[in-house]
């Protein structure tokens, strides 16, 4: 996190936290409040502090795909040690996958949105499987600060409503109060940035919605470059074993297997969405990142319930944990050897 010096956009977002507010022309304001707090809390502005959230809200990552997976698996009927292998693979692959390791030392928007997009889906999920009205509180206070960290969380909505419609016990859920408790505390959480835009010309929507959307073309090539570049985000073996294990799971699905659903819709509404937009743009490789956490449970469960029965499912397993975590690591420590040996030279 020290090693290297703050790339173009990370300088642009330390600028923000000088100058704090609750949005900005590009995006709204959640970066720039984490990285004041980090500031203000160690009293100094180096390239460690302004990375210090990006590391913690990617750790806290790791420990809500662990607590997802792990409540997945004991509603399937897993006994404990499997839950717990469930948990421990999803923590790992939130750790170890190419594209999150990048961003748990890198410092942008990306960081709070993956956090907040994965932290709404399981107290989603919680609010889903036991109707508590803490969970449904907790997810729409998620999701308003989702909206605070970036425009691309809006997709969460559309794969929650698609889940309530689809999935027949949930959809009483509609015919209650508590899902529009939660989408009203979310516009409380987001009603700031509103008001921010309110006062400034509604600049954000503006830049997002308008300026920034130019002609599109049917471009296919940039569809095939979106599932290329997807592949190495996430690593070969995991971006196929995590789309086989969400499409199992739904093509396998029981009546009372809601998980599932809830899994499938969190993450190939969104990497859909996006595969669209590819037939006529380029899509960035770290737009669909957050979707990713979704497929890490799905795939977390799958393991843990076939890796006892299938042992060649382990070692598959194994491989393919080992390639991700070394097209995570060694692009990195290049760069920050390289940093050190320019800083020895100086």
């Amino acid at each position: 996190m020290a090693a290297l010096p703050l790339s173009g956009d990370e300088a642009y977002h330390w600028e923000w936290s000088r100058h704090p507010a609750f949005g900005y022309y590009d995006h709204p304001g959640l970066t720039a409040f984490l990285i004041r707090g980090a500031t203000l809390l160690t009293g100094r502005s180096t390239e460690f502090t302004v990375r210090l959230p990006a590391l913690l809200l990617l750790s806290g990552t790791a420990v809500v795909c662990f607590l997802f997976a792990r409540s997945v698996a004991r509603a399937r009927g897993a006994d404990s040690a499997a839950a717990e292998r469930a948990g421990a693979m999803a923590g790992v692959l939130a750790l170890v996958t190419p594209i999150f390791v990048f961003f748990s030392v890198y410092m942008s928007t990306d960081p709070p949105l993956i956090f907040c997009w994965t932290l709404t889906l399981y107290l989603a999920w919680r609010a889903f499987d036991g109707g508590a009205w803490g969970a449904w509180i907790g997810a729409g206070a998620a999701l308003g600060c989702a909206l605070l960290s970036k425009f691309l969380s809006f997709l969460i909505a559309p794969a929650l409503l698609a889940f309530l419609l689809v999935s027949k016990p949930d959809r009483a859920w509609l015919r209650r109060p508590q899902p529009y408790v939660a989408a009203a505390c979310a516009l409380v959480v987001w009603l700031p940035f509103l008001w921010w835009n309110a006062t400034h010309g509604w600049a954000t929507f503006m830049f997002n919605f308008v300026y920034r959307q130019g002609a599109r073309a049917f471009a296919p090539r940039f569809a095939l470059e979106y599932v290329g570049g997807q592949a190495l985000a996430v690593s070969p073996g995991v971006f196929v074993l995590a789309l086989l294990a969400l499409g199992g799971g739904l093509l396998r699905r029981r009546a009372r297997d809601r998980a599932a659903l809830l899994l499938g819709c969190g993450t190939l509404i969104p990497l859909a969405y996006y595969l669209w937009v590819g037939l006529g743009r380029r899509v960035g490789l770290h737009w669909p990142a957050a979707a990713w956490t979704g497929a890490f449970v799905s795939l977390a469960c799958a393991g843990a319930a076939s890796g006892d029965a299938q042992p060649r499912c382990g070692r598959w397993r194994r491989w393919s944990l080992a390639l991700c975590a070394v097209l995570a690591v060694a692009p990195r420590a290049a760069c920050s050897c390289s940093a050190a040996s320019t800083g020895s030279r100086r």
